[in-house]
């Protein structure tokens, strides 16, 4: 016997069984007087129940076709009559409602089987998932309580799930981090947004251990709160590395501070020694300038030598730019002693006052001055700046038979930036970053005389502005040098007069 027989005989006894109960409750009607119909029409009900509406009313049919050929006396029997067969009709139509309704139920039971069974392997799949990833999850239903750890959670802290269940896993939390870390546990949660908190846990050992918690709210398909799914990582490596980097830092910083405050003295030590011997050198080159030149006028009545008369002409001029240099460096030291006072300042009538006092009547020079503002410095030390930008640009176009000369400026959002351009001689790129070094002259004095502070002088005035210096040339190329001066956080009122700030 085969198992496809075996399936059918079950199926066939379904079908045959109400058919014999039909007619069986056909048979009985006549002795049933009291009963009236309704033996017969339970029978139908319970047939479509029992085995769907197509072969319940099959079977009706059937059984009252057989009754009526059986029975003795078929006037016994219902449905002799028209009225009856209406009443078939609709019970009929009843039982076919019935039999739909019992289908749409027991799909809809196999559809609740399956979704149970596929939840419960989503479940399984989660909790495996859950306790082979390395961090350490949580769950908490609507009411807050935690209701699921995973196994590297529960081996972290050396207990069991119903320990650690509800608030069971807040016993771990170190006293100093636990109120801060409810409070944002509890705020996120009532606004059902995500949260990340970083609190001190208690590990099986007893060390308490920097983690770094982050929590989400779940939601159903139709938008229904369930609660909250977290994950918590240990950070205490973290934590110890960045310890130790701020120490370090801090260290560092202090010992940075106390370096610079040495340097700034020995600074201050070494500019007042430069001004002492710049000052106190004056006296003795005064001198010298002063008696080479009576000895020029003795040499000249004298008839003195040609040669001996080279010698006291080196040694005046000489002594001359040796007085000259002092000159700039105790002008340059000043510098720093000289107390900034900002005003606003028109750049452009600045510039156009240091170009009148030049005499640039041998040399026709192209002039462009372009967007020049109104800025906050000090009107004294950038007339120095833009004197010794514009000298230099002067100086070192003389070999040019049509010299070219730009000043303006470009605005940035935090700061000002000025540049004086020419086609001048230039400079090696490489060594840019010697220009603006006190006696550091890229040019021969033979070629271009220079003291080599006009451009030192430069940045150290924007310096102490808060601005920067920097410059960008080509042998034979000209040059461009810039300078910026930040915009400070004051509302502008008129420009000052250049003539009274001189």
């Amino acid at each position: 016997m085969t198992a496809e027989t075996t399936v059918q005989k079950p199926q066939l006894g379904r079908k045959i069984l109400p058919g014999i109960a039909l007619l069986l409750s056909l048979l009985l009607l006549p002795f049933l007087d009291d009963a009236g119909d309704k033996p017969f029409f339970l029978a139908i009900f319970l047939s479509v129940w029992w085995q769907g509406w197509k072969i319940g009313l099959f079977m009706t049919f059937l059984s009252i076709l057989l009754a009526n050929y059986f029975s003795a006396d078929s006037s016994l029997l219902p449905f002799n009559d028209f009225q009856d067969w209406q009443t078939l009709g609709l019970f009929g139509a009843i039982a076919i409602l019935a039999g739909q309704l019992r289908r749409e139920r027991q799909n809809l039971e196999q559809e609740l089987v399956q979704l149970q069974a596929a939840l419960q392997e989503s479940e399984a799949r989660f909790v495996q998932l859950s306790d082979l990833v390395p961090a350490m999850v949580w769950m908490a239903g609507t009411e807050r309580l935690c209701n699921y750890f995973n196994q590297p959670w529960l081996a972290f802290r050396g207990r069991t799930a119903d320990q650690e269940a509800g608030e069971g896993w807040m016993e771990g939390v170190h006293p100093d981090d636990y109120q801060r870390c409810l409070t944002t546990y509890t705020t996120a949660f009532d606004r059902r947004q995500r949260f990340e908190r970083e609190y001190r846990l208690r590990r099986f050992d007893g060390e308490y251990r920097w983690v770094l918690d982050t929590g989400i709210p779940r939601f159903a398909g139709g938008g229904q709160f369930l609660g909250y799914i977290g994950s918590c990582i240990d950070i205490g490596d973290r934590k110890t590395a960045e310890a130790q980097v701020r120490q370090l830092y801090e260290s560092l910083e202090w010992q940075v501070k106390k370096r610079t405050q040495e340097l700034e003295a020995v600074n201050r030590d070494l500019e007042s020694f430069c001004f002492s011997i710049s000052h106190d050198l004056q006296a003795p080159l005064r001198q010298i300038s002063g008696f080479t030149a009576l000895l020029q006028t003795a040499a000249a009545a004298s008839n003195l030598g040609d040669p001996e008369q080279h010698y006291l002409a080196a040694i005046a001029k000489t002594s001359t730019q040796a007085s000259l240099l002092l000159q700039a460096l105790l002008a340059f030291y000043r510098q720093n002693s000289y107390p900034l006072r900002y005003c606003f300042l028109d750049t452009r009538q600045l510039v156009q006052e240091i170009l009148g006092q030049f005499c640039l009547s041998d040399r026709p020079i192209d002039w462009q001055l372009d967007g020049l503002p109104v800025v906050e410095a000090d009107p004294i030390l950038l007339r120095i700046v833009f004197q010794n930008l514009i000298d230099n640009a002067l100086k070192y176009t003389r070999p040019r038979s049509h010299p070219q000369i730009a000043i303006g400026s470009l605005e940035q959002a935090e700061e000002t930036i000025f540049f004086v351009a020419d086609n001048g001689v230039g400079f090696n790129p490489k060594y840019t970053s010697k220009l603006f070094s006190v006696f550091q002259r890229l040019h021969s004095d033979s070629k271009f005389e220079g003291s080599g502070i006009g451009l030192a002088s430069v940045r150290r005035i924007i310096q102490r502005h808060g601005g920067r210096v920097w410059a960008r040339g080509e042998v034979e190329g000209g040059a461009i040098f810039y300078f910026s001066l930040p915009k400070r956080q004051r509302c502008p009122g008129p420009a000052v007069s250049l003539k009274t700030a001189s």
